[in-house]
């Protein structure tokens, strides 16, 4: 059982601390009855953003999570990521895109790290992987 609060779905995910929907599977993944399958895509910053704006419908408005919202999943202690991975599932121990810039630096934007956990900033040509929200 998750220790953070939320309300679980099949492929998606409701924390009520937050009220933030959020995809389980990283952007390229597939949900299969109780897992991710497949392999996470990775992209460059503009590149996340033109997926979301593709993923988003006019009922559904996926895209991008800010810095401040991506930093909620962060589970220092979670193992193989600092991530809940009972929520999240197969999350890869790697930079995952955020939508906010850098604030002095136009050519970097922030990511955080699951590795353990941290945020910083990340060139925008880099790839990293992508988890949506609403």
């Amino acid at each position: 059982m998750s220790a953070l609060p939320s309300v679980a779905m099949p492929w998606k995910w409701q924390d009520k601390s937050t009220g933030l929907t959020w995809r389980r599977c990283s952007e390229g993944q597939v949900w299969d009855v109780d897992k991710c399958t497949g392999k996470a895509q990775e992209f460059n910053y503009k590149g996340a953003q033109t997926h979301a704006r593709k993923q988003a419908t006019k009922t559904i408005k996926w895209r991008v999570p800010t810095i401040d919202e991506l930093a909620t999943l962060v589970k220092p202690a979670g193992k193989p990521a600092a991530i809940d991975v009972d929520v999240f599932p197969g999350t890869a121990p790697r930079q995952f895109w955020s939508a906010t810039p850098h604030e002095s630096e136009a050519t970097q934007a922030m990511v955080v790290y699951f590795n353990g956990g941290h945020v910083y900033k990340y060139h925008r040509n880099n790839k990293a992987h992508l988890r949506l929200v609403r």
